[in-house]
């Protein structure tokens, strides 16, 4: 499974990136409403880390939709377009397709949205994890998605959105889902050392400072 972060934060994501962490970035209109330079900052999303980023359209009809598709890929073909899927959204899907422009579902609460997604050739699918099924059976909703994909052979990646908790990103982790979008907080909790780990690496230091003082494993193969 694959890590991308769902945030504008250049700091966090190019400590992310340096580690190997990351995959991809993805954005909405409401995460660059945080932002006066949109081209600006979607230059440093591409910059800093090596991966795709997710734009989504701000239109609301298909053709206005499929303009600006065309546009946000024109502008970098590291892009991916996300699109509502809705009625609109899935024909404006269609048309990217027919152009080989690489486009993401968003918005999907439904397992009907994902399979509707992947007929018209989706490169991912974006299902709102916390809220599948407002929020009651969200496991069992994902896993249906899942399921639609596979038992239809489909080629479209469900990149799980709205994931909150480490537990809710574990249990993707435990389906087998492509990709999961974070935010930095919930990328701060994976990082976070645990005390019965460092519990065990202080053992070891000590049993190693017993009999080697201070000397490093480098100095003791010079």
């Amino acid at each position: 499974m694959k890590i991308w972060l769902d945030s504008i934060d250049v700091t966090t994501i190019a400590e992310a990136a340096k580690m190997g962490l990351i995959a991809g970035i993805t954005t909405n209109p409401r995460i660059l409403s945080e932002t006066k330079s949109i081209a600006d900052t979607l230059k440093k999303l591409l910059d800093f880390q090596p991966g795709p980023v997710a734009v989504q359209v701000t239109a609301t009809d298909a053709e206005a939709m499929i303009d600006e598709g065309m546009k946000i890929f024109e502008y970098s073909s590291r892009f991916i377009v996300k699109i509502p899927v809705n009625r609109a959204g899935l024909s404006a899907m269609h048309a990217l397709r027919q152009s080989n422009i690489p486009v993401m579902g968003t918005t999907v609460l439904f397992p009907s949205q994902a399979l509707l997604s992947s007929l018209q050739g989706a490169t991912y699918i974006a299902p709102y994890f916390s809220h599948l099924d407002d929020g009651k059976n969200t496991t069992a909703v994902m896993q249906s998605i899942v399921d639609i994909l596979r038992i239809n052979e489909s080629h479209t990646k469900i990149l799980a959105a709205s994931v909150k908790t480490l537990d809710q990103f574990m249990t993707c982790a435990m389906m087998g889902i492509a990709a999961v979008a974070i935010k930095v907080d919930l990328v701060l909790k994976l990082l976070e050392d645990q005390p019965v780990v460092e519990k065990f690496l202080q053992g070891f230091q000590s049993d190693w400072e017993k009999t080697h003082g201070k000397m490093s494993i480098k100095l003791a193969l010079s």
